[in-house]
């Protein structure tokens, strides 16, 4: 983790997760799917959707059939990445949810998503 929040090159994010689809394809069922969180990155003023990159230059040239991506808008005081490096509450506005099989195979039927804040008793 450190030496990822460390690197600003797309380049090297994109070998790691070359890295990462080699293995789960080694140890994935023929019918599994994998659901990678991606949050965009900042490169200057540019907003770069980093699961596109992802999807177009490492998972659907190494065989992965891509099934779409999600986008996640959870508010940025939820996101586990407001609390790294040295700036707090500097996450990615944006997170994806990428979706992958390493075979083309139909999805299973899907239900909506709803996102609540947990409660904790005192």
């Amino acid at each position: 983790d450190a030496s990822l929040t460390t690197t600003s090159s797309p380049a090297r994010y994109l070998r790691f997760m070359t890295d990462v689809l080699n293995q789960l394809r080694c140890v994935l069922a023929e019918d599994a799917f994998v659901a990678l969180v991606i949050g965009d990155v900042r490169r200057g003023d540019e907003q770069l959707n980093l699961a596109r990159s992802v999807a177009d230059k490492v998972a659907i040239p190494g065989g992965w059939h891509c099934h779409g991506t999600v986008v996640d808008r959870l508010p940025t005081q939820h996101k586990v990445s407001r609390i790294w490096k040295t700036q707090p509450g500097r996450a990615t506005k944006v997170d994806r949810v990428l979706l992958l099989s390493p075979q083309p195979r139909s999805l299973p039927p899907l239900s909506p998503i709803r996102w609540t804040t947990p409660s904790f008793a005192p």
